[in-house]
């Protein structure tokens, strides 16, 4: 979703709850044995404020592994104890208004080596002003791929292979590059900022004869399915193209398709 994950790892260390050196994020490498893993997930649903701030809660799972059980349970209880000092504290244009447990500490059994493996859920609590994020130098991915970049709030640019699902096509078939009647798309339009909503007007030079918009609703920071209806010169059939979006609070898009 953001970056979220990687600041609470470097706070943590900075609280001298860990180091650089056994503090990952995402996964629990083999070495070293007595370590600590941060994990996320979607957390609990968003909520947004009268003042158009976003407040996103997504899930913390911290594991620690040690040769001792006690040892362990110290470890998380220091990693627990910086967390919760991570109180209105703003990183990165992102403010946590804190992260509080959801549970206590759970052991979860051993690994292959016979060290102990305890853990803890928590809920972290994150507010930022997904609008302002928009800003010339925000950048637009597809499938992993940089595919547009807002050189200002009213102009963008993106380059689009397009993925087709068509009325005499099964739903959501992906487009294959040198299928016959279908080809990458160039996509050229224009980003509107109207109230809470962002707008997406766009027109494709090649094989497309009819504009299409793609409204951006008030949910932005979530995760967003929106259909573009199209027509194509070569046939009489109208074509879907389906991505979903999202922005980051860090400002980034991504469009991936749902095929």
């Amino acid at each position: 979703m953001t970056n979220w994950i990687e600041k609470i790892q470097s706070y943590i260390i900075e609280q001298g709850a860990g180091t650089v050196d056994n503090v990952f994020r995402d996964l629990m490498p083999d070495d070293p044995v007595v370590c600590m893993a941060l994990f996320g997930d979607a957390g609990e649903v968003p909520e947004v404020t009268f003042d158009g701030k976003w407040i996103l809660h997504p899930g913390l799972q911290v594991q620690v592994r040690d040769t001792d059980s006690d040892a362990a349970r110290a470890r998380l209880d220091a990693a627990r104890a910086a967390l919760t000092t991570m109180e209105n504290v703003t990183i990165s244009g992102v403010k946590y208004l804190g992260v509080k447990a959801m549970q206590e500490p759970m052991p979860l059994g051993t690994d292959e080596s016979g060290a102990f493996i305890i853990g803890q859920n928590f809920l972290v609590l994150l507010s930022f002003d997904a609008m302002g994020t928009l800003a010339a130098g925000t950048k637009f991915y597809w499938n992993g791929a940089e595919v547009a970049e807002i050189l200002s709030l009213g102009d963008l640019i993106a380059y689009v292979d397009a993925r087709d699902v068509s009325y005499r096509a099964s739903p959501f078939k992906e487009y294959k590059p040198g299928k016959p009647g279908f080809e990458p798309m160039e996509i050229v339009g224009t980003l509107r900022k109207e109230g809470g909503s962002l707008s997406f007007f766009a027109e494709a030079t090649s094989g497309v004869i009819r504009p299409c918009e793609v409204r951006f609703p008030s949910e932005i920071g979530l995760s967003i399915n929106f259909d573009a209806f199209v027509s194509q010169h070569r046939s009489s059939f109208a074509s879907i193209l389906r991505f979903s979006a999202m922005v980051h609070p860090t400002g980034r898009v991504r469009l991936e398709s749902s095929a």
